[in-house]
């Protein structure tokens, strides 16, 4: 029995001293003294393939081509670094940590994810200092025209009765307009740019001088029965009476607004007691609304 535990003794110490002889591996080449393991390929170009692993079902997982491009689940690496998995096309998310190096020890080019108390932000280095990349959501804008030839009446009409509804839409970037109602609703805190031009139907009666016709820009907190946070007016005025013409006016205004405050037209007149029927033209009838 001590025989043999003299054997497992001998074999052990003659393993670890080749380890310790042999701790350079080289294939396809000779051995370098500060190399561990150095693999010499038989190309050096994309046509040809250094190193590859694939799983049970043949898949690719890992490849390097000749050329030092790496690829993680594609054989054809386009990039330096190519995670566009053929196999897992759903799957090819890019983790980046992050790293107390400065911008200068990580030179040029390096990207981390920094955590700074609360703030989480993607930074990239210049080479001198870490940059936050900035995102930018899509500003809204809107772009609608009106040829519903509503009829206007005149006196306390309610503001339902009053508003320009019935829109039809050219652009809505962020579907924030309700081409039925006619109200806009912010889709987030922002400044917004409304400008309208509108016309009357072209057999217009004034009926007698100094009356008017009047657009409000009607901002509000949630509905259009709230109190308005902020109106603009535009007034013109008709010092004669006159009769078969077609009224115009418009309007601009800015409104800071904080997310789903809305705005929509307001009409309001007392040029003609049987009512004011809006024009039907839709190029002549046009609101356009921009988040600066």
């Amino acid at each position: 029995m001590n025989n043999y535990k003299i054997i497992y003794i001998y074999l052990l110490l003659v393993l670890l001293i080749s380890t310790k002889t042999y701790s350079q591996i080289s294939i396809n080449t000779d051995p370098e003294t500060n190399t561990a393991l150095k693999i010499k390929t038989h190309g050096n170009s994309a046509a040809t393939t250094g190193f590859k692993v694939t799983d049970s079902d043949n898949a690719n997982l890992f490849t390097i081509n000749d050329n030092g491009y790496i690829g993680f689940g594609t054989t054809d690496p386009l990039v330096k670094l190519d995670l566009r998995s053929v196999k897992f096309p759903t799957d090819n998310a890019l983790g980046i940590g992050d790293t107390d190096l400065s911008a200068s020890a990580a030179k040029a080019g390096a990207i981390r994810y920094h955590t700074n108390g609360a703030n989480k932000n993607i930074e990239y280095s210049d080479g001198t200092v870490w940059f936050t990349l900035q995102t930018h959501a899509n500003k809204a804008f809107v772009v609608v025209q009106n040829s519903d030839g509503k009829i206007i009446t005149s006196g306390s009409a309610n503001a339902a009765g009053r508003r320009l509804e019935n829109w039809t839409k050219l652009i809505d970037t962020d579907s924030s307009f309700s081409q039925t109602s006619g109200i806009f609703t912010a889709p987030r805190d922002g400044i917004y740019s409304v400008s309208l031009s509108i016309v009357s139907d072209e057999n217009t009666l004034v009926e007698a001088n100094g009356r008017t016709f009047e657009i409000q820009l009607a901002g509000v907190n949630q509905t259009p029965d709230d109190n308005a946070f902020s109106i603009v007016k535009c007034i013109n005025s008709y010092m004669t009476t006159t009769s078969g013409i077609q009224l115009t006016n418009s309007c601009k205004g800015f409104f800071p607004m904080q997310k789903n405050q809305r705005i929509f037209v307001l009409i309001f007149q007392n040029v003609n007691s049987g009512g004011l029927k809006m024009g039907t033209d839709p190029t002549l009838n046009t609101m356009t609304i921009s988040e600066m």
